[in-house]
């Protein structure tokens, strides 16, 4: 059974100035020891910030519900509902587990867990995907991700991205890949301008020494943006990356490690 696992200590940081302004363009340290002071000293409370966040979320945050999920597939709403937390506790991290595969359900449909909603956050949230041949993990402090395991490789991630002025994409920082399975890649293509970034992370042997895959769309290679900054460990190593892959420089890196990537100061509030 091989096992692929990405544990972040942090994805997104708030700096504000004073407390009823935030600055989007505060990078994430690097230094990992100072992540947590940095997150407890600047991600104000709602209370301090209600006046520059998305007003329906404050709209949300002013009556907040708790949602009961039953394992036998009841609960107690059957409609979408935005603005969704899943807040696991430290002492007893909760696990979702599910074996469906996509012959079975639909890509879509095999997921684990799959949310739709804006501002969405998962803490302290085991997610596993598992079959009779693989097994998959994911454990989030703050993170939202996909990981697809195929038969010879395991992809952390599959960003969808149609245009190049589409404004989405993943930014990982400050986490760690780890596992048994020693044929993954950080992501692959789903569209031509699939964008991904990993950056201050800890990438363990378990990433192939191309680390990138085009999903045997080349004619993409010229238009994915696969970027690596200031990472270590055995498969952090660029010299054998795919070559459409990139080493960041710190411009580069810098809107992907900073709140301005997902607009924070609209919505992040500390857990």
């Amino acid at each position: 059974m091989a096992t692929i696992a990405v544990k972040a200590v942090i994805a997104t940081i708030l700096l504000t100035i004073p407390v009823i302004f935030s600055d989007d363009t505060a990078p994430i340290p690097a230094d990992k020891s100072k992540v947590d002071n940095w997150f407890k000293t600047n991600v104000m409370p709602y209370a301090a910030r209600k006046g520059t966040l998305d007003p329906a979320l404050v709209a949300a945050q002013a009556k907040p519900k708790v949602i009961k999920v039953k394992q036998d597939g009841t609960g107690n709403f059957k409609t979408g509902k935005p603005f969704v937390t899943f807040y696991g506790a430290t002492y007893a991290m909760p696990t979702l587990v599910f074996s469906g595969t996509a012959a079975q359900y639909g890509t879509i449909d095999s997921a684990t867990l799959t949310v739709f909603s804006d501002y969405f956050t998962a803490i302290n949230i085991a997610i596993v995907v598992r079959n009779p041949s693989k097994c998959c993990f994911l454990v989030s402090l703050v993170l939202v991700f996909l990981i697809y395991m195929w038969e010879s490789m395991t992809m952390i991630t599959a960003q969808a991205r149609d245009h190049n002025t589409d404004d989405n994409g993943y930014s990982f920082v400050q986490c760690s890949v780890t596992g048994t399975d020693k044929n993954s890649v950080l992501g692959r293509a789903w569209r031509p301008f699939s964008r991904v970034v990993f950056a201050y992370s800890d990438l363990g042997d378990v990433v192939t020494p191309q680390g990138w895959s085009d999903n045997s769309e080349p004619q993409f290679d010229n238009k994915l943006f696969f970027g690596e900054y200031k990472n270590w460990g055995p498969g952090s190593n660029p010299s054998g990356r795919a070559k459409f892959s990139k080493q960041l420089s710190d411009a580069e890196a810098q809107p992907f490690i900073s709140l301005a990537f997902i607009q924070g100061s609209k919505w992040l509030l500390p857990y």
